[in-house]
């Protein structure tokens, strides 16, 4: 992979060996070495690098887009080597249409990469860094099997080695990277096929499995619309303590209200600004499913936490209504009058200085 030389660099600004070496305070041996070196990023250190850089409009730039590039490339090759295609295309659409920063797309492929290796540890530990919203829609297309936007040209043999990698990470015992890799793997094959990898009884969860349980249930919720099933797990969180305390820590976690424990464990009082922004997004876009997931669970329980909702409960107690008013969920229906009450109770007294 080639780039720039330092002569096409600093010649462009009018800058010969001398002007560097004074500017940047160096040796003229030392610039002149690097000089015309294809690849001089590889070969300057340190003190030197950085001197250069303040030295040499441009040295800065190219150094970001070298790394970024350089990386990019191991990659897409390491993955091919593997027996999966990377489209570049598509790389370069979610960087620049999508605004996704490369950084997160490139450590998308990384986690692929771990998993097509059957690199337990290390995929763990790679895809426990994309519990967020932002990182994780990245993370989505890995396995996306739309010929429009997928990541990879066939995603199968990445999601067949990800339900074997699931499988086996189920026998770590309570690691916390273990249990937040087949969350995710559990939830992005099932958000991409309909199907769960594990059928597991909501009464026999434990502190492995009521994690995965949960990302799964999302995940086909999400891809069927299935509103039974946004039911059932409704009435599971209800009876389930391990999922009411899942379910507590999963939306301040995954939107960095709160920060990330590996005991699942939230502050009483948080204020939950970008869950409010995440939340609002949801209630205008999603399946009526999720939606009554967000009125019957998720709502219901950021409330307990913060009265406010980010400050902005009218807010999402007017798009709630709009939505619940003009949608045809009628279980929804059912079960929003006494969440609507709760928030307008909190709107009321906000309006009145109560609050």
């Amino acid at each position: 992979m080639g780039s720039k030389t330092l002569a096409e660099i600093a010649g462009g600004a009018g800058m010969t060996i001398a002007d560097v070496a004074f500017l940047a305070g160096l040796d003229e041996s030392t610039v002149s070495r690097l000089w015309t070196e294809p690849m001089w990023l590889d070969r300057v250190r340190g003190r030197t690098l950085q001197a250069i850089i303040g030295a040499v409009p441009g040295v800065a730039e190219l150094l970001v887009d070298y790394a970024l590039a350089r990386r990019r490339r191991r990659l897409i090759d390491s993955l091919a080597r593997e027996g999966l295609q990377v489209r570049e295309d598509i790389f370069q659409y979610l960087v620049t249409a999508e605004g996704m920063p490369e950084q997160w797309v490139s450590s998308a492929l990384e986690a692929a990469l771990h998993i097509m290796r059957r690199d337990d540890k290390k995929a763990a530990a790679c895809l426990t860094r994309f519990w967020g919203r932002e990182q994780d829609r990245t993370l989505g297309f890995l396995w996306n099997a739309d010929a429009n936007l997928g990541l990879v040209k066939d995603a199968e043999p990445l999601l067949a080695k990800s339900a074997e990698m699931s499988e086996r990470l189920a026998e770590h015992g309570n690691s916390f990277h273990a249990i937040i890799a087949r969350a995710t793997f559990v939830h992005h094959i099932a958000k991409t096929t309909g199907l769960l990898l594990r059928n597991d009884d909501p009464k026999t969860l434990d502190r492995r499995s009521v994690m995965p349980y949960r990302s799964g249930v999302m995940g086909r919720i999400i891809q069927t619309g299935d509103i039974e099933e946004a039911q059932h797990y409704s009435d599971d969180v209800k009876n389930n303590a391990l999922l009411f305390m899942v379910e507590s820590w999963a939306f301040p976690t995954f939107t960095r209200d709160a920060v990330v424990t590996a005991d699942f464990s939230v502050p009483r009082s948080l204020l939950l600004r970008n869950f409010a922004s995440s939340v609002i997004q949801e209630i205008e876009t999603s399946n009526d499913a999720y939606l009554h997931y967000l009125v019957s669970v998720a709502i219901p329980l950021m409330l307990q936490r913060d009265p406010t909702l980010g400050l902005r409960a009218g807010e999402i107690l007017t798009k709630l209504k709009y939505r619940i008013d003009t949608g045809s969920a009628v279980v929804t229906e059912q079960v929003a009058p006494a969440l609507l009450s709760q928030l307008e109770l909190f709107d009321v007294g906000r309006d009145r200085g109560g609050i």
